[in-house]
């Protein structure tokens, strides 16, 4: 599951365009550089605590995106995107096109052995 936000930076007020991809993981942390001065910007999704924001704050924006401000994708199992937005195009979907189907399942594996060691929950629960 993937849900976007538009988000404006604390610090310089740029605006930024993020699609945040969900894992199983009751804590995921994220944090990137904004685009505009480069101050750290947290978002942080917890089991029983919702999302919150260091950094930045929510606005109000455009969906779908139209590429109009800056784009990251975000994951916690993924290599973070700044790019162009594509819909459709998640960190998932853009790793999984990258890479072969042996090194696929090897990231799976080696994603099933670090959620053995957290606590997991449905990312429904989460929002």
């Amino acid at each position: 599951m993937n849900f976007n936000e538009t988000l404006k930076c604390l610090s310089c007020y740029q605006i930024v365009d993020c699609r945040i991809g969900m894992s199983n993981r009751a804590k995921q942390p994220l944090r990137f550089a904004c685009p505009g001065c480069s101050a750290p910007i947290d978002i942080d999704l917890e089991y029983g605590s919702g999302i919150n924001f260091n950094g930045a704050v929510r606005v109000e924006g455009k969906s779908p995106f139209d590429n109009s401000n800056p784009f990251i994708d975000l994951h916690l199992n993924f290599p973070a995107y700044m790019g162009k937005y594509e819909m459709g195009m998640t960190p998932f979907m853009s790793a999984v096109s990258q890479v072969s189907l042996g090194d696929h399942q090897l990231h799976n594996a080696r994603l099933n052995a670090l959620n053995a060691g957290v606590k997991s929950v449905p990312f429904s629960k989460i929002l």
